[in-house]
């Protein structure tokens, strides 16, 4: 585990020996706090996406890799990286992005049955409405169609009643049976009873196609429920959240601990107090850069005065043995 701290922190273990525990325990810290949320996006990218995306199970395993490698890199590179004050706000502006991010995802899993349930009442709302605005376009074509089978109705009652008077010699002709007049009623009365039955097949097709696009329309705004966006998830969260002081105040408890994760490790980097082995660090640091100044002022200096002036130099280095330049 320790050679493990030492390898994120990028630190020699052979040269933390000599120093004091607390040099120790500040590698160990800092390696902490790049593994916590290393593991957290581990888990909560592989809920994520198997959860929240409905991906595949080897997807979501992949996913959850991706991100936790993406938090390590990003972690780790706050803890390796030293510069100057702009430095310092880009690691801040950076890791308070990455947390934002990450602790409303964390929060969107956290409270995924609470979201579910108010998409399922949007839902079903929005599935009522559709309905509703389906079924009155249907409704007026039915209620006049429904009129005239009605009047078709009557119409091959009527025509009924004629033929049947006609046969029992009650009216008409008052001739007991079937004849020429009888059988031109029946044409009639056939010729209602078919009109009859095609304008009630009209009614019944009426009738079917509301239900149909009702049915059509429940399964369709339904069905956006399992598509539903990151975005939108995160949008009723917070109308959940915010829907009463108690769920908003746990809501925003659940947040404020995954941002102060994710945060951790640049409060530890920038606000803790500096080890001994840092300041050895820093010290040697700035001894290199003045060698290398030092080094780059020799290198102009020669080259500005050229061979002929380092010719020069050199006999006068043998002839009196007092070096004007090393």
């Amino acid at each position: 585990m320790k050679n493990l701290s030492y390898w994120i922190t990028g630190d020699n273990p052979e040269h933390l020996k000599k120093h004091l525990p607390y040099s120790r325990k500040k590698i160990q810290m800092l390696a902490n706090a790049v593994i916590i949320p290393t593991f957290i996006w581990l888990v909560f990218g592989f809920l994520i996406s198997s959860n929240l995306m409905q991906k595949p199970w080897i997807q979501s395993v992949l996913t959850g890799l991706g991100c936790a490698l993406i938090i390590f890199i990003l972690d780790r590179s706050i803890v390796l990286a030293e510069g100057n004050s702009a430095i310092k706000w880009f690691r801040i502006t950076l890791g308070f992005a990455v947390a934002l991010v990450g602790a409303m995802l964390i929060d969107s899993v956290i409270f995924q049955s609470d979201v579910d349930g108010y998409l399922k009442n949007k839902y079903k709302t929005l599935a009522e409405a559709k309905i509703d605005s389906v079924a009155s376009v249907y409704d007026g074509n039915i209620a006049q169609q429904k009129i005239v089978v009605d009047h078709a109705k009557t119409e091959w009652q009527f025509r009924t009643d004629q033929f049947n008077c006609e046969i029992n010699g009650t009216c008409g002709t008052k001739r007991i049976g079937y004849s020429a007049a009888s059988k031109a009623k029946e044409n009639v009365m056939n010729q209602s009873k078919s009109e009859f039955e095609r304008q009630a097949i009209i009614l019944d097709k009426l009738i079917l196609g509301k239900e149909l696009s009702m049915a059509n329309a429940k399964a369709g705004e339904l069905s956006l429920l399992s598509f539903s966006s990151i975005l939108e998830r995160i949008n009723c969260l917070h109308e959940v959240a915010f829907s009463s002081l108690g769920s908003g105040l746990l809501y925003f408890a659940f947040f404020l601990i995954a941002l102060g994760v994710e945060l951790f490790v640049i409060c530890l980097k920038l606000c803790s107090r500096q080890s001994a082995y840092e300041k050895e660090q820093e010290i040697l640091e700035r001894i290199q850069l003045r060698k290398l100044e030092q080094v780059e002022v020799t290198s102009e200096y020669l080259q500005k005065i050229g061979y002929e002036g380092r010719a020069a130099q050199k006999s006068i280095h043998q002839k009196y043995h007092h070096p004007i330049l090393n």
